[in-house]
């Protein structure tokens, strides 16, 4: 059976709650990646779905390009969306400093749980 990325978006809404000894930060950096990831792996598996191919060095920018060039004005909101929570998981995943990381985990989890409506939406 293959995995069900839309239980990594479960487990980033959870994430900020659970205790652990890496701390509020690491929690919230991680909830942040795995929301991008929940999301990604979805359109990435949509557009392999339709027979796109994803060869190259960077498949998160391909994803975002093909989205972005559908011409569907759906598909292109995924893409700027999914462009701008990739920006803040770049961010969790390899900025040492990040201002008010809690704020920047709330927003990619609106902008993740739209995504992922908007995903459910454009491959109904």
């Amino acid at each position: 059976m293959s995995f069900d990325w839309k239980n990594y978006l479960h487990l980033a809404e959870h994430l900020p709650a659970t205790t652990c000894r890496g701390g509020v930060e690491a929690r919230l950096r991680t909830s942040i990646s795995r929301a991008y990831y929940a999301v990604f792996c979805q359109a990435r598996n949509n557009l392999l779905s339709e027979g796109k191919s994803l060869s190259g060095m960077d498949q998160h920018q391909s994803v975002i390009a093909m989205l972005h060039e559908s011409g569907d004005g759906l598909k292109r909101k995924i893409a700027t969306e999914l462009g701008r929570l990739r920006r803040n998981r770049n961010k969790a995943d390899y900025d040492d400093d990040i201002d008010n990381v809690a704020f920047m985990q709330q927003v990619s989890m609106t902008w993740a749980a739209s995504i992922q409506k908007d995903l459910q939406q454009a491959w109904k």
